[in-house]
Order: structure tokens, then sequence, then C-alpha cells
């Protein structure tokens, strides 16, 4: 790999100073720029993805070359014969254009979306290419349609065409108390995630262009979870006011977002990986436990335990687990008066560990309240809530109201939410499963809290059972800045905790 990297750099010079040399360069795969073309071998390691069909380009890695100023685009072409007449013609008087009007229902990327617009931010730029994004959900409801599909093709050209016009748009905003060192990862976090996107409105595009529109469908959700990558590096101030003072100080917080992936075994054997992206746009004081407890490697072998829980009816009815059998994903539909139906539901548990964490600051297990995202209205502002009667650790703190909606509804497939029982939620957590009917999802709204979303490996989640194991856990550094403790372990906190 040392010797490729090396060529890069002489194609990025040459493209700089040699455009003359580009003949030497023939027969190899082609990058192209309006006035010059040049051919670059293609490694397998060095793709993205893998081509989705024999005769469609893909495009790969352009952040070595674009850091020069000079590469419009890479495309990898997998039939050689095309490869050596291929060139890929990218305007540079790209004009605003708004995307073509498409009927954007239905829209089957609800998770994706709520995710784009739980960021706070106003950037026209942004906005834009989330609808360029967003309306491809048309092709759902009219996959045959021919004109639909080139009206397709044209949206994602201009896509991608707007995109390399108005970058400078989708730097990422520093605030006044990111450091230096935070600045710069800043930044080069903002040209990987803008690549990111690019490569997959690319393979949008290349999909749209052979027709395949399931997988076209598929690949989606993954272009808006990139953008909404972009779109965390543009929020400016985090829009939540989050407890500081009294016991609330001892818990930290996740002021932005951050990736985690889990591993799981079964018998010493892997069965594959999932990502959560936890999310403190929703519930900063229950995402930042999660990030926290993965951080210190806290869930790193616990086992997986299935236990069957009720969803709906009274408090007094559905506190608690039924029982401790492992019963799989079977749902069995209980109602504990004509007035107020409940559903029974077997569903894996993570994270259970005793009485859970035991934090070294109070030398307690720690205990998160019910903190729940709401609105008071359709129009009214979001704000964070908290039960009342969970524990005496919501002094001073916010009721529930009735009146009010979560946000984030749990009929949402993929979210993770933490297990709060009798007592508030320290470390345990679930998802949901996919054999839940929609409508008894709703009775988990306000009894548990949504902090995040399983991103990929989601049929991975749904195939567990009791016995298997989290083998280990890695989380992303970056997102890890996002953490906040206001509280330190030092000697002077300790003292303070005592006085407390």
């Amino acid at each position: 790999m040392e010797s490729f990297r090396s060529f890069d750099l002489f194609v990025a010079f040459s493209l700089l100073f040699m455009p003359q040399c580009s003949p030497f360069l023939n027969g190899w795969p082609t990058y192209a720029r309006p006035s010059v073309t040049f051919r670059i071998p293609c490694l397998k390691d060095n793709l993205k993805s893998e081509p989705p069909h024999d005769q469609t380009a893909v495009e790969i890695d352009r952040r070595r070359l674009l850091q020069y100023g000079t590469a419009s685009t890479i495309m990898y072409i997998a039939d050689p014969a095309q490869a050596a007449t291929s060139e890929t013609a990218i305007r540079q008087d790209v004009k605003d254009v708004k995307p073509l009007s498409l009927d954007t229902s239905p829209t089957a990327v609800s998770m994706e979306r709520r995710i784009l617009q739980l960021l706070p931010i106003k950037n026209g730029v942004f906005q834009t290419l989330e609808e360029y994004v967003v309306r491809l959900s048309s092709l759902r409801s009219s996959p045959e349609d021919g004109k639909l599909l080139k009206k397709t093709v044209k949206n994602l050209e201009s896509a991608i065409n707007y995109l390399d016009k108005n970058r400078r748009s989708l730097e990422p905003v520093f605030n006044e108390e990111d450091d230096a060192i935070f600045q710069i990862e800043k930044a080069e976090r903002g040209e990987r995630v803008i690549e990111s996107f690019r490569s997959e409105l690319s393979i949008l595009l290349a999909l749209s262009k052979v027709g395949d529109i399931d997988q076209l469908l598929e690949r989606q959700k993954s272009a808006l979870l990139a953008l909404a990558d972009i779109g965390e590096l543009l929020v400016s101030q985090f829009p939540l006011d989050v407890p500081k003072d009294g016991k609330f100080s001892f818990l930290p917080r996740l002021l932005g977002r951050c990736y985690a992936t889990l591993q799981f075994k079964r018998d010493n054997r892997i069965l594959g990986t999932a990502t959560i992206l936890a999310d403190g746009f929703i519930a900063p004081i229950t995402a930042g436990n999660f990030v926290d407890l993965c951080m210190r490697g806290f869930y790193d072998g616990l086992p997986v335990k299935t236990e069957k829980k009720r969803f709906g009816g009274s408090m007094l009815s559905r506190a608690g687990f039924l029982s401790l059998e492992s019963l799989g994903f079977d749902i069995e539909k209980e109602e504990s008066d004509p007035s107020s139906p409940s559903t029974v539901v077997s569903l894996p548990i993570f994270g259970s560990y005793r009485d859970g964490f035991y934090d070294p600051l109070t030398g307690k297990p720690r205990r998160i309240p019910l903190e729940i995202l709401c609105q008071d209205s359709s129009s009214g502002p979001s704000k964070l809530s908290y039960e009342r009667g969970f524990s005496e650790l919501l002094d001073p703190f916010t009721n529930i109201d009735e009146s009010s909606k979560p946000l984030i509804d749990f009929e949402l497939k993929g979210l993770v939410a933490l297990n709060h029982e009798r007592s508030p939620g320290s470390s345990e957590f679930f998802v949901l499963p996919d054999t839940m009917p929609s409508d008894k999802r709703r009775f988990a709204n306000k009894q548990y809290a949504p902090f995040g979303y399983v991103t990929n490996g989601y049929d991975v989640i749904q195939s567990l059972k009791a016995g298997d194991v989290i083998s280990e856990v890695s989380i992303s550094q970056f997102g890890t800045q996002n953490l906040v403790k206001i509280r330190g372990t030092s000697f002077s906190d300790v003292v303070q905790r005592d006085e407390e």
C-alpha cells in the first residue's frame, strides 16, 4: 500500500503541474476533469463498496486527490473494455437547480428522516440535499414508471453537481469552546463525511441507471444517515436544557451523537456486529450514560438475557418483568381490563449485571431517570421531561405531562431504549422485536426512554437469544468528544460529594 500512496501523490502533483503527462497513464480506469483526463489503477481495497452491477460505475475514495483541489470525480469501471474509453464529464458551470417535482409518498425512511429532523440547523444547502434524497421514495409506489426513473437519474446528477458547487456551505461550524485540536479533528471529519455522502449519491446514481430500485431504496437510508453526519457538524449550539444541579450533576450527558459498534458471540462463534447511534438530541443523559459505559468497557462480556415484558395497561400491571424465562420472540396479547389493552412481548435485554453500574463517583449504583423528549403541541418547542415517582433522584424535576407528545415514537423500528422498571434505569437496554405489531409499539411511549437507533446490523439484533454474549464494544472516538461530565473523580470532587 505504501507504493500506491506514493503513486497517488504523483498523480495529484501531475494534475497540478503536468497535465500533459496523461498519455503515459493510458489503459487504466478513468477519472476526469473537464479539461484534462487521467487514468489510475483501482485497487479493490480502495473501493467504498463492491460494484452493485457488472457494468456499473461506483465512486471510490477521492479524498487524497480532492485535498489538492484537482479531481472532480473518480470512478471504478467494472468492464475493462468500457474503462478503456470511458470518461466522466463534470460540468463546472453548475446552476442552482432545485430538485425535480416528484411524488414523495409513501416515505418509508422514517427513522433516518427523524434523525435528520432532530438536528437544530437552518442551512439551505443541507435542506436541499435532504430533499433530493427523500424524493427517491416516490419510486416505492411506482417502481415500473420509466419516466419517473429517468427523472430520478436527472435528480441525482443534479444533486451531485449541487453538492460539488456548494461544498463550502457544508463546512463544520466551530464553537468558542472548541479547542484547536478539536477544531482540526472537526475539520477533518467534515471532509470525510462530505465525501462519504457524495459516494452514497454516486452509488444511488449508478443503481438508478441500471434500474435496481430495491437496492436504490435500501441505499437511500445510508445516504440519509451520511447526510445526518454532515448535519451534526453544522449545529452551532446544543438545543436542549439539560439539568445540571443536585444529583443530576453526577450524571454524564451526550451533547451530540456517538456511534458504538457491538460484536456478538454464541458459543465462541461470532454472530456479527450491530451499530448503535446514541443520540443526545433526544435523551442527553440516557445517551451519555450508554456512551460512558461503553467507554468503560462495562458491556464487554455481558450475556444477553431474554425476558417477558408487558406493554400497556396500568402502571402497577406493567411494572416489572413477568418472568425470567427465555421465550424467544413470541407475542402473547393480553388485556388487563377492557378499557386498557396491553401486550406481552418476549425480547432480549442487553447490559444486565446485578444492580447495574456502580458509579465510582458515588459508590452507589448509577440511576438514570426516565428521560423523554416531548412537545407540548404540534408547533410548540420541544423540551426534556422527567417522570415523577420513579426515584427521589428527580428533585427538582419536570413531570411528563399527559397531554404532551413524545417526539420519538416506538413505532419507528430500530429504536434503542433504556430499560426502566420499578426503579430508574441503569445499564440495561433493549430493542423491540420485529414481530411486535406497530399498533402495540405505541404502548412503550412514555414508559421507556429511547436514546438511539440501530443503524447497521438490525438483523443481528433480531436474531439474538438468551446466552449470547456482547464480546466487545468499539466506540467512535470523535463521538466521545460530545460526552460531558460535570464532576470529575478528583479528591475535591469526592469531598464535595460527601458534603452534599
